[in-house]
């Protein structure tokens, strides 16, 4: 029985748009930080199945992303504030579970690509919020970053916030399908040809960020790599998944690194899981199976 509803983002310049979906029997819940041009549906399969082991789920749409817009010409369009307002949303959707969910405890985060960022920011000074964190084809140390952030933040202030540009989207996806082939466009996404039609069909995925969208992600994944972690909850258990063909994460070497990063801020327990063949979505592949039993273990796991 899943419910909808609308919470206030910390700016208020957008509602954001929330999926809560109960189960009997509660052991815990589950909050979800999605990736860059989707919407909270795409979880579903995933949440089903948590569900039928005892997870409550709740999920939003990020700002720009799925019914979290104040229009629909405005999907990519992250109104123009703070570039990690995106960050404050999502305490405001975990404060929401904290006070109006039963059951809440233990509370993990899964977070996928983009709301890797989302989520590694959020835990620089909100780690004690949640016990557990997925980091899903997380994006790698990338100084494109330092290049993609001042252009975007220039083209945004002489062509208005709103702008899409061809060139800063070139330069941000251009490299991942180069080993897949072009064909029909997004391969790097997965190795499952169903996910990535429906993918580019809808027209709430895929679609083009504007400058100011792109300015808070680069800033999002400068800020990530910076030491400055308050590192609160030194025991919190972290888990880096992702395909061996994932193209966002650059290399095994740069997902490794990540890991290391992690470590030497002080987190302690963090741990990787890479899946042979499978690109960038493996959530959404033919065979995820294997990947959901990993994460259930991981989640049911107790950490000393």
């Amino acid at each position: 029985m899943m419910k909808t509803m609308k919470l206030n983002s910390i700016d208020s310049k957008v509602m954001l748009s929330v999926n809560v979906y109960p189960c009997e029997q509660s052991i815990g819940i589950v909050v979800f930080s999605h990736g860059m041009a989707e919407y909270k549906e795409r979880y579903e399969p995933f949440i089903h199945y948590l569900n039928t082991k005892g997870y409550q789920c709740v999920i939003h749409d990020h700002r720009g992303h799925g019914d979290s817009v104040n229009n629909d010409s405005e999907l990519g369009y992250f109104y123009n504030g703070d570039p990690l307002a995106i960050v404050e949303d999502l305490k405001i959707v975990t404060d929401y579970i904290k006070k109006n969910i039963s059951n809440i405890s233990p509370l993990y985060m899964f977070s996928h690509s983009m709301g890797t960022l989302v989520a590694r920011n959020y835990i620089k000074h909100y780690d004690l919020c949640i016990d557990k964190l997925i980091l899903c084809g997380p994006p790698t140390r990338n100084n494109l970053a330092r290049i993609g952030y001042p252009l975007a933040k220039a083209i945004k202030l002489t062509r208005g916030a709103k702008y899409k540009s061809k060139f800063i989207h070139s330069l941000t996806f251009s490299g991942f399908n180069k080993k897949f082939g072009k064909k029909g466009g997004n391969e790097w996404l997965s190795v499952n040809k169903i996910n990535i039609a429906s993918y580019n069909k809808n027209k709430k995925s895929g679609f083009m960020f504007t400058v100011d969208a792109f300015a808070s992600m680069y800033k999002m994944l400068i800020t990530s790599y910076q030491k400055d972690y308050k590192v609160s909850h030194p025991e919190l258990a972290i888990l880096m998944i992702t395909g061996s063909e994932d193209p966002v994460i650059v290399s095994h070497q740069k997902f490794e690194e990540t890991k290391r990063f992690l470590m030497g801020v002080g987190y302690h327990n963090v741990s990787t899981c890479v899946f042979n063949g499978l690109r960038h979505e493996i959530l959404n592949e033919n065979k995820n199976n294997e990947i959901f039993d990993t994460i259930l273990a991981f989640f049911n796991e107790k950490i000393v």
